[in-house]
């Protein structure tokens, strides 16, 4: 049995012919042997691959409902992919907002007759009780300014933030969607704060610089009546200049001793209240801890003494409460968060999904074939392979044969013995020839041609637009991402901001030479010079803050884009972003500095430098005198008419306001020594290293409306960008011939109908042929 097995295996010919001998017989079982062996490893191979190989299959959901949503992505997770119908929706479709504010703007203690009532007093002499009530509801005053500020300034804010459109190419999943609309409505309000603080700043800078007379907090008058004169005396507290800084001040006691600055009295009450330069100032520093005490409150009832019925109109008034806020908590800090304890978001992902509207989700499963399916491919491929490979063998086989006599086998291939020799023949010219006229007319007429790349990575996309002129088109997968993720920007300011000129030490230099010079006319600089530097000290401050919180929120901005844009392209685009910035960033800083502007010119405030106004004494007696206000001129403009009179004065400018003299002067005399400082205790900038694009001769205004910038360093990284984008296929197309190969394949598709074709015309012909040859020609 074995015997026999083996000798069948051995005389095994898979592919016999009428013809036998034994070199016939030999090579039959030579590709019998080899056909075996290619087919076996061929499906091996098949089996292998087709249990390894991972196949994607996607999966299509008609109109999904939310609840179908939620189900599939617990299942599938980010391997669900649904469209929206809607790109954008507003934030005002998913999103509500209640700030919850400190109890102190809406209690008793900014009220209108709270205030009225501590403001009715007459003061008989400073420093009393009756003139601490008044300075009490004063600084109450602008603490209920403050309240309606903050009021008005978040409900236009929010206003503006619930008309934003939120841009999503397809569903978010709710937990990712939550930390976005969380982190966007923080970002919003960390912006109203940094909005609301530079307003502030600005204010208590050009309060400052300016040097406004503040009731005589910071300034007293003295009257030298042997030559009529009345000059202004900057207070001290505790030691403290309001010259040099208006942030000075003395804590406010409280109580029935006319003595309210003293400890001593056991009557006196610390309410950690202050008063000092400026009552803005003072209310900032203090703390609310006396409206959370009600003795302290008794005390300020029963400061006016005999007032029966006001202490019982407000007997019952109700203290903060003191689990609601931390009660030693600065004013400062509760306008810095703009008076907002916090925020009370609904986010509901209902009604975003609903907005968003898809119309179909797509499931996309990855997974290995099974058992049954490896075993139906097999079975599907093998009767084509062992076709083709038989076919091929076959054809081998016999070509072998043929050629082991040369001799023979050109003479049989070129010679015709019989009719159906000459048919073959033909019919493979014919064939031929026709193939060829089929691949010249696909191959030689122009047509536009599409290429696609899938999953192409940065140097894929950069060097397919190297190589071809055509645009390549790649689709983001992610249409929205922060410009933080590829954009570094830098910013520089004027030198100006980073010099000694800048610094404390360079103010108290200032103010202790100027101090010897006891009479000052107004129109000579070293008058105002400390409010002028100071002034630009805030500017620059002011001007990098600005930038630096703008940047943070041009980083978190969503750059939103649904095609992968070139380098040169994106480069363009950040060119122009970055100049809008700008623009917007100084365009708001520039205007409200010029409300600011408006306003002090409008109240025609008084600078304590008595730059725009000044005191003329008339004796009424020896013990009075009556005081009345008399304009100013510089250069024939009077600061009645106009607080933007100004005039030249040792290389800088003087005015009616040092704020508008500052703005109209350059900084020329900072880059001349004998100038900015004949003794050279501070040196002068060198001319010779400026590399600005501002000239020397710019005024200050011009500079401070820029912000101060020089320029940015913008670093951007289109790797990164490319990430981001994350385009999953790029395709590019372009006008050319039919791919040689793509040509080939196409003849490989139409062999069938040319063989077919070309056979019947062979007969034809051949038909035709034999007629020609067998008609009868007669003889003349």
């Amino acid at each position: 049995m074995k015997i026999l097995l083996k000798r069948r295996l051995i005389e095994l010919n898979l592919f016999p012919s009428r013809l036998v001998n034994d070199d016939h017989i030999y090579y039959q079982r030579i590709g019998t042997r080899l056909y075996i062996f290619i087919l076996i490893i061929s499906l091996i191979i098949l089996t292998l691959y087709s249990s390894i190989i991972k196949q994607t299959n996607y999966e299509t959901v008609l109109n999904p409902i939310e609840s179908d949503y939620t189900k599939l992505h617990e299942i599938y997770g980010n391997n669900l992919i649904c469209h929206c119908t809607s790109l954008s929706i507003s934030y005002e479709s998913f999103i509500s907002i209640e700030p919850v504010y400190h109890q102190i703007c809406s209690s008793e203690f900014i009220s209108s007759a709270w205030i009225d009532y501590l403001l009715e007093n007459e003061i008989k002499s400073y420093f009393t009780a009756d003139y601490i009530r008044i300075n009490l509801g004063t600084q109450l005053n602008i603490l209920r300014t403050l309240c309606e500020y903050s009021k008005q300034m978040t409900n236009d804010g929010l206003n503006a933030f619930f008309q934003t459109q939120f841009v999503s190419s397809q569903v978010i999943s709710e937990e990712i969607f939550r930390i976005q609309i969380n982190t966007l409505i923080q970002q919003w309000f960390i912006d109203a704060l940094n909005r609301c603080q530079r307003v502030i700043d600005l204010v208590r800078a050009t309060n400052q610089g300016n040097k406004f007379m503040n009731d005589y907090y910071n300034f007293k008058l003295e009257i030298n009546n042997t030559f009529g004169q009345v000059n202004f005396v900057s207070i001290d507290y505790s030691n403290c200049s309001c010259d040099l800084d208006q942030t000075c001040s003395i804590p406010l006691f409280i109580g029935t001793s006319d003595d309210v600055f003293s400890t001593d009295s056991k009557n006196n009450t610390n309410s950690n209240f202050f008063i000092g330069c400026y009552a803005f100032e003072a209310i900032l520093q203090a703390t609310l801890e006396c409206f959370y005490n009600r003795s302290c409150i008794d005390n300020i009832l029963f400061m006016k003494n005999g007032d029966i019925d006001g202490y019982e109109l407000f007997a019952n008034i109700s203290t903060l409460i003191i689990t609601d806020n931390q009660s030693n908590e600065t004013i400062a800090s509760i306008v810095h968060r703009i008076m907002i304890n916090s925020l009370l978001s609904n986010i509901s992902f209902s009604s975003y999904y609903n907005k968003c509207h898809p119309q179909l989700c797509t499931i996309e499963k990855i997974s290995r074939q099974n058992v049954f399916s490896i075993i139906m491919l097999v079975i599907s491929v093998l009767g084509g392979l062992s076709t083709g490979l038989k076919i091929l063998f076959l054809i081998g086989i016999k070509f072998f044969q043929k050629i082991k006599d040369v001799r023979q086998f050109f003479r049989k291939t070129f010679t015709c013995t019989n009719e159906y020799e000459i048919t073959t023949r033909l019919h493979f010219i014919l064939l031929i020839i026709l193939m060829l006229i089929f691949y010249f007319i696909t191959f030689l007429p122009s047509s536009l041609t599409t290429v696609q790349i899938t999953e192409p990575n940065v140097s894929i996309y950069q060097d397919l637009s190297k190589q071809t002129s055509e645009l390549v088109q790649c689709s983001c997968s992610q249409i929205s991402f922060n410009y933080e993720t590829f954009l570094n920007v830098q910013p520089y300011f004027h030198e100006i901001c980073s010099s000694d000129f800048m610094s404390n030490e360079w103010i108290r230099y200032i103010y202790e030479t100027n101090k010897q010079y006891s009479q000052l006319n107004y129109t000579d600089f070293r008058l105002s010079a400390v409010g002028q530097f100071q002034l630009l000290i805030s500017f620059c401050q002011l001007s990098q803050r600005t930038i630096d919180e703008s940047l943070s929120q041009l980083n978190v901005t969503a750059y939103i884009e649904t095609q992968l844009v070139p380098l040169n392209v994106l480069d363009n685009i950040i060119q122009t972003t970055m100049k809008e910035f700008h623009l917007k960033t100084s365009k708001l800083f520039g205007t409200t500095l010029s409300i600011l502007r408006e306003i002090t010119e409008t109240n025609k405030l008084m600078s304590g430098y008595s730059t725009n106004w000044k005191y003329d004494n008339i004796d009424i007696d020896e013990y009075s005198s009556f005081l009345y206000t008399t304009s100013l001129s510089y250069e024939g403009c009077d600061c009645a008419l106009s607080s933007k009179c100004t005039q030249s004065s040792r290389g800088m400018k003087v005015g009616c306001y040092p704020f508008e003299a500052l703005l109209q002067s350059t900084l020329q005399c900072f880059y001349d020594q004998q100038c900015i400082d004949v003794n050279k205790n501070f040196k002068a900038l060198n001319s010779s290293n400026v590399f600005s694009r501002f000239n020397i001769t710019s005024t200050i205004e011009f500079i401070v409306q820029e912000l101060m910038i020089e320029n940015y360093s913008i670093v951007m990284s289109y790797e990164n960008y490319f990430n981001q984008c994350a385009p999953s296929s790029c395709s590019y197309s372009y006008t050319g011939h039919h791919n040689a190969i793509d040509t080939i394949i196409m003849l490989i598709g139409l062999y069938g109908g040319l063989v077919i074709i070309s056979r019947w015309l062979a007969f034809l012909v051949f038909q035709i042929y034999k007629c020609r040859i067998r008609q009868i020609h007669p003889v003349l």
